[in-house]
């Protein structure tokens, strides 16, 4: 249901009590605005809120064709031409038109249920975008934006978006250590968290550290929070005050059109970061991928749902499969402008169709860069423009006769070229298949293969306590090894030695990403002593 988004990031803002100080995008001259303050609706936290005094000069980022005035719009927008969207908020005014009170969004699981047509949608993004303004938030500052997905995530994250602001996404399930990296390496000013249990814990782990200048709660009452001394000072929040302000501003704007005339209007443009999105972290701290509004707008037009292929720095597909066929086993041909190559792993020279190497992609939906970090931007994009993967990978070659000869052209994924085991014989040994096959037998809670530099592999391995497998550990030894033994017995190469851990892999611990994959450079570290032993 969601999709990623925000918009520049050009200027350094600074939030000050009495007044606002940005430095200029272009000149880097600082101009002051002066503020005064007017109470909201009070809350137990003593929420405030700033507005801009009449007759100041505002700068105002907007998503262009979602916040034109209707009656202005030609006929010829209704055939929603992408040439008309700018920014990713852009498409919410497309839709309203073309589809009005039919509904759009369903959300059960959430107190209250929602059902929203695609009138509201839109309606709510210009509310929370407006609800933005009016406590503060400034074009291309960021906002953590740290919440599971719901109606409500998407209005934020639409709303971020369609203000001009830059938000950078976390789900719940991310450690604290994490979600704090994040926020202070994205320099957010803001935080929209998604309910009160999760306020709660962020209250006690994150706020503290944080510099945070107002809060956000999508979903439950401020009155579940706790009474943390760590949130006091801080302006918060709920869903419908925020809305409800911005609704209140655009019914005055309607009304007395001089109200907006204090504004310095710009537009958001299609190479405007929209979103920082955080890597996955499987070996290290999380980057941020910046993805442009134009990146995404790649993915949003005309895509059919089916099996693709992409990452987070491709926003995040670059090929896909197509209907007419379907070849299993394969990720499907590149997307439309998008072109792909193989390249040997030690030259860096492109290699025929058919044989092995890493996947490198080229297109316009590739990431602008690592926020914040030149180094790996370089070392992942080349001059030219594409894209290292990290993905082991081979184009099927095109056939003339046969049943094959559809398949030309379609790519194939093997594995990770940093998860790829080099033995001590120089075999490289692929850890997905050993690992995929071995999770069959009901004894195996979770494995890890391992052996770099050894002269076979071996596997470290959770057992399955719902088995309730009582008996000693030499016992559990031998029926595991049995157990591994058979499930791999068809793969191209076999597990040797095993360590039996108790623990599980968890986020908690550190040994799981939020997207539950094993950190394998974590758990070899923390088993470093007991692998050693396995191979005496």
């Amino acid at each position: 249901m969601a999709i990623q988004l925000s918009s520049a990031m050009s200027s350094v803002h600074h939030h000050r009590t009495s007044s606002l100080r940005l430095l200029g995008s272009h000149s880097g001259t600082p101009w002051t605005i002066p503020m005064i303050c007017s109470p909201v609706r009070c809350s137990r936290h003593g929420a405030t809120r700033c507005s801009l005094e009449v007759g100041e000069k505002v700068r105002r980022k907007c998503s262009p064709f979602l916040e034109k005035e209707r009656k202005n719009v030609t006929n010829e927008t209704n055939n929603n031409t992408p040439n008309y969207w700018k920014a990713i908020p852009d498409i919410w005014r497309s839709n309203a038109e073309k589809f009005g009170d039919r509904i759009a969004l369903v959300d059960t699981y959430h107190d209250p249920p929602s059902k929203l047509t695609h009138n509201q949608v839109e309606q709510e993004i210009l509310n929370f975008a407006e609800g933005l303004r009016q406590i503060g938030l400034v074009p291309e500052e960021k906002v953590a934006l740290f919440a599971d997905n719901s109606c409500r995530w998407l209005i934020a994250d639409q709303g971020i978006m369609a203000r001009g602001a830059i938000n950078a996404v976390r789900g719940t399930r991310s450690s604290d250590e994490e979600l704090f990296k994040i926020y202070t390496h994205s320099e957010s000013i803001a935080l929209v968290a998604d309910n009160p249990k999760f306020f709660n814990r962020l209250a006690e782990s994150l706020i503290p550290r944080i510099n945070v200048r107002f809060i956000v709660l999508l979903w439950g009452e401020k009155s579940s929070l706790s009474n943390n001394s760590a949130i006091k000072g801080i302006s918060l929040y709920d869903y419908n005050e925020i809305t409800q302000l911005g609704q209140e501003y655009r019914t005055k704007l309607s009304v007395s059109p001089k109200t907006g005339q204090s504004q310095d209007l710009e537009t958001i443009k299609p190479d405007d970061i929209a979103t920082l999105m955080y890597t996955s972290g499987t070996s290290g701290m999380p980057k941020g991928v910046m993805l442009t509004h134009q990146n995404l707008f790649h993915q949003a037009i005309g895509v059919t749902v089916q099996n693709g292929y992409g990452l987070t720095e491709t926003s995040p597909v670059v090929a896909i499969r197509d209907p007419n066929c379907n070849v299993l086993g394969t990720i499907g041909p590149p997307l439309k402008y998008t072109e792909v190559k193989v390249v040997d792993k030690e030259t860096g020279l492109t290699v025929p169709d058919g044989s092995k190497g890493i996947l490198k992609f080229r297109g316009p939906q590739v990431m602008k860069g690592y926020y914040k970090n030149t180094t790996a931007t370089e070392a992942a994009v080349d001059k030219d423009g594409w894209f290292n993967t990290g993905d082991v990978g081979w184009i099927v070659p095109k056939h003339t006769m046969g049943r094959s000869r559809k398949a030309g052209g379609m790519i194939v994924v093997v594995g990770r070229v940093k998860d790829t085991i080099v033995l001590s014989t120089g075999e490289n040994v692929d850890p997905k298949d050993l690992e995929e096959a071995a999770l069959n037998s009901r004894f195996i809670h979770q494995i890890m293969v391992v052996g770099q530099d050894q002269r076979r592999s071996g596997a470290i391995i959770v057992p399955n306590k719902d088995e309730k497998m009582e008996m000693p550990k030499e016992k559990l030894l031998n029926l595991l090894y049995d157990e591994v033994r058979t499930w791999t017995a068809s793969c191209s190469f076999q597990i040797g030695p095993i360590l039996i851990v108790d623990e599980p892999f968890t986020v908690d611990n550190g040994l799981l990403t939020p997207t539950m994959k094993v950190k394998r450079d974590a758990v070899t570290a923390k088993y470093q002593n007991q692998i050693a032993n396995m191979y005496k």
